[in-house]
């Protein structure tokens, strides 16, 4: 009837439907198929071609009856029956026929497609799909539902209901894992229904950038609230810079002292408790390293070792010759200017002095300057080591004895604090080095300055142990203060060649391995 044509035409053009796609941030609208699979509407096309001979199809505005052999058997001995079937289907599902069927290549012929028995010479038989079947065998391959009175969806030549197609073939959305049918959200690489498309946590429509997690959805905001850490004080959700410590993470201003809630940036544990060191419980007698006169509610200062002294006693005792922090007392007469640390650390022997020889050796091995079987350390007086070393080393609280040309023993001074002789060895090392890889004979300014960049090599590897923030490895203090000197050094064979090839390497933007190289090629610093 007309009626009947209308409506299957109607149905065939809402075969059109649209998908929005979306990656971590909403991209902008395009019109795949839904459900993420490509959709072929037909708009009433019949699902095989007319063969030729017979009658083209009935338009659908036609008046009268019908042509003969337009439908049902034909006369008498003019071959099997044709059956047509409407093309249209449901939004969101697979239209096609077998021309466009592009993985299917027909069925055998003389055969029924189902049971696979010989058609040959039968009478009633259905043709569809470029093959003859058997009426019984007409029907749907997943419910085995009688096919003949209905509008099919057709995959490899067989005809499906819409709901056994959808469920045999459609997209499943992630969220409600039911199949998707009419239009979808595309995001993340996966099909969602529209209205399974929004966050799970504020049930809001999901834009700008989204995440998948654990089988939900989530805006950016709820996603942070609800996966990333949290800080230990406030509970709230730490993005980017944090403070770990006391196996917890703080946003910066929440680590604060237990007791007068200043934030911290050094701090005291006490069970499990945070507390600067004027409100540490367990200090009983926080007193001037110099004068002994308390100094809680003080402002003070504190030098390398972490000795505490009144901010009026800064700058008016001698620095130590070691390590170049306040020695915060008046040394004797004549005798050498130590801080406690480095006065309390000068008793070493020859068994310890070759220990610190070996991690020196390791340490620079760390930055690619590699020392095998280096020459023993002794430990000597000032005056020994001014009689076996060079002119340009006298004075110098190290030097390296050699037996003609060949270096056999590394002196440094007896009574020197255990980090100055680690750093004199590293110094030493740097001429070992150069003999061993058979650099030719340099200038002093330029031996000196490549020896003393092996002391700033060593230096820079000399870290915290156990530093009380999360930032990570930090220079120790006192190498820092070491290095520093290296650079100031005022003697225009050590502190002039370290700086002469530290600036060369700078300007030619070269590494020390790359400058050991022109050195050993040109005699100079890199130029």
């Amino acid at each position: 009837s007309k009626k009947a044509k209308k409506q299957k035409s109607k149905k065939a053009k809402k075969q059109k439907s649209k998908t929005t796609t979306m990656g971590s941030c909403m991209s902008s609208e395009k019109k795949p198929d839904a459900g993420g699979i490509d959709k072929k509407a037909s708009k009433g096309s019949t699902l095989n071609k007319q063969p030729s001979g017979n009658p083209p199809p009935r338009p659908p505005n036609a008046k009268g009856p019908p042509p003969p052999n337009a439908r049902g058997p034909p006369p008498r001995g003019g071959g099997p029956p044709q059956v047509n079937f409407n093309m249209g289907g449901p939004q969101g599902a697979v239209l096609e026929d077998d021309d466009d069927d592009s993985d299917f290549e027909g069925h055998a012929p003389g055969l029924c497609p189902k049971c696979k028995m010989d058609i040959t010479g039968e009478e009633k038989i259905k043709n569809a799909y470029g093959a003859s079947w058997h009426p019984t065998c007409f029907t749907c391959p997943v419910c085995d539902g009688d096919m003949r009175r209905e509008d099919p969806i057709v995959k490899g030549g067989f005809p499906y209901h819409e709901h056994c197609y959808n469920k045999e073939f459609g997209a499943t959305c992630p969220v409600c894992e039911q199949i998707i049918v009419g239009e979808a959200m595309k995001a993340l690489d996966k099909n969602f229904h529209c209205e399974c498309f929004v966050c799970d946590v504020c049930k809001r429509p999901l834009e700008g950038q989204i995440h998948y997690e654990n089988g939900h959805l989530y805006c950016n905001p709820d996603y942070i609230d609800t996966f990333k850490p949290r800080c230990s004080l406030c509970e709230k959700p730490i993005e980017g810079f944090f403070i770990l410590a006391l196996e917890q993470k703080f946003h910066k201003d929440c680590f604060v002292c237990e007791n007068c809630k200043k934030p911290l940036e050094e701090f005291v544990e006490v069970d499990g408790y945070a507390f600067c060191e004027l409100c540490d419980p367990n200090s009983k007698d926080f007193v001037c390293a110099i004068c002994d006169l308390p100094l809680a509610g003080k402002t003070y200062e504190k030098n390398l070792w972490g000795e505490t002294y009144c901010v009026e006693h800064d700058g008016l005792f001698p620095k130590c010759e070691s390590c170049g922090t306040m020695s915060c007392q008046i040394p004797d007469p004549g005798a050498q200017v130590l801080c406690k640390h480095c006065r309390e650390n000068t008793e070493i022997d020859a068994e310890k002095a070759k220990e610190i020889c070996q991690r020196v050796v390791a340490d620079l091995a760390k930055v690619g300057l590699e020392i095998k079987d280096p020459p023993p350390v002794r430990l000597a007086t000032q005056a020994q080591i001014n009689e076996l070393c060079i002119k340009t080393h006298k004075g110098y609280s190290s030097c390296t004895k050699f037996s003609g040309k060949r270096p056999v023993e590394i002196l440094v001074r007896r009574g020197m604090v255990l980090e100055e002789i680690e750093s004199s060895i590293a110094h030493e090392l740097g001429h070992f080095y150069l003999y061993v890889r058979g650099f030719p004979q340099l200038k002093p300014m330029v031996e000196e300055g490549v020896c003393e960049t092996f002391r700033a090599k060593f230096l820079e590897q000399q870290m915290e142990i156990d530093p009380k923030f999360g930032f990570g490895p930090q220079m120790r203090a006192d190498a820092m203060e070491r290095k520093k000197k290296i650079a100031e050094n005022s003697n225009m064979i050590f502190g002039g060649g370290y700086r002469g090839l530290a600036d060369a390497m700078k300007s030619e933007r070269k590494t020390f391995a790359q400058a050991l190289d022109i050195i050993y090629e040109t005699k100079w610093f890199p130029r």
